[in-house]
């Protein structure tokens, strides 16, 4: 219990120093982002993708990492790291269920990820 409380504290610590803009970074993993509501936030780089217990992609909870990023009006870019073909066919299944076209980055060119990036 002690400590269930003093993980709560330092996250709403470091949640309120990241909403003051005293911190520019925040790593956070799954447990910690479904009480935050961070609409500064524009930029989520998912390291790994969600998975359910029987390994297929689990998008109730890619949409908590996400959803809760850039209030209403601003544009949020999510970068996914996709490591190997059971990666890209969760990504893919994560897309066809929102209805969504996740667009593909060249990794080995920098200026068209750039490009990319800033215009969304």
């Amino acid at each position: 219990m002690v400590e269930t409380f003093a993980k709560c504290l330092i996250q709403s610590f470091l949640c309120c120093r990241f909403r003051e803009a005293k911190e520019r970074a925040l790593v956070t993993t799954d447990v910690s982002t479904n009480c935050m509501d961070l609409e500064q936030l524009t930029l989520v780089v998912n390291f790994d993708l969600p998975i359910d217990s029987s390994g297929r992609a689990d998008s109730k909870t890619y949409l908590r990492r996400i959803g809760h990023t850039g209030g209403f009006r601003k544009s949020v870019v999510v970068i996914n790291f996709v490591l190997n073909d059971n990666d890209s066919e969760n990504l893919d299944e994560i897309a066809k269920h929102f209805g969504i076209k996740i667009e593909k980055l060249d990794t080995d060119n920098y200026f068209e990820m750039q490009e990319k990036i800033v215009d969304e």
